[in-house]
């Protein structure tokens, strides 16, 4: 669990990254470099960089629990992707 903020922007995006991750258990699968990529140019980046996503979350899609989307995202970002290049 992360620990709370009173900068209520903070927190949404903090849980946001906390849940995708602790919900992928990536450190006891692989090693790896991780990125949270939270916006269409530093998803293209770290993609030209050879670090693939294993997991998408549509900002729309992204709900509090009355059923509200969190964020309110501008065009071109869509969605927070978890990237990673694996380490040999």
């Amino acid at each position: 669990m992360i620990q709370q903020s009173s900068d209520e922007k903070y927190n949404k995006i903090f849980t946001i990254l906390y849940s995708v991750s602790y919900d992928l258990d990536l450190f006891n699968t692989f090693q790896l470099f991780k990125v949270d990529a939270t916006g269409a140019y530093s998803q293209r980046i770290c993609s030209s960089l050879g670090l693939h996503t294993l997991r998408r979350v549509p900002y729309a899609e992204y709900c509090d629990a009355n059923g509200v989307p969190v964020f309110k995202v501008p065009p071109p970002h869509e969605a927070l992707s978890i990237m990673v290049l694996e380490i040999p």
